[in-house]
């Protein structure tokens, strides 16, 4: 199939789960452009608490993030639930 490439990469576990909420967005949004409000908190907008939910959302649902070490989804800021 010359449509299409494989990609293997490795992946430091160590270092990947040692990144916070915003550098995980932020290699995210190198490779793809991000839903809007996640464009908003990366700018540093003021989400409110249905704002974060969502952002929340969309990170879980492209499993581009694991609950951290507290159990929330954001490590470096208060709890959005």
């Amino acid at each position: 199939m010359s449509n299409h490439h494989h990609v293997v990469l490795h992946i430091d576990k160590n270092q990947a789960k040692s990144w916070k909420t915003r550098e995980i967005l932020h290699r995210w949004t190198q490779l793809f452009a991000g839903p809007y409000l996640v464009q908003r908190y990366l700018a540093g907008d003021l989400l409110d608490k249905a704002e974060l939910v969502c952002v929340s959302k969309s990170m879980r649902s492209d499993r581009i993030i694991q609950k951290g070490k507290s159990g929330h989804i954001f490590d470096d800021t208060p709890p959005i639930l």
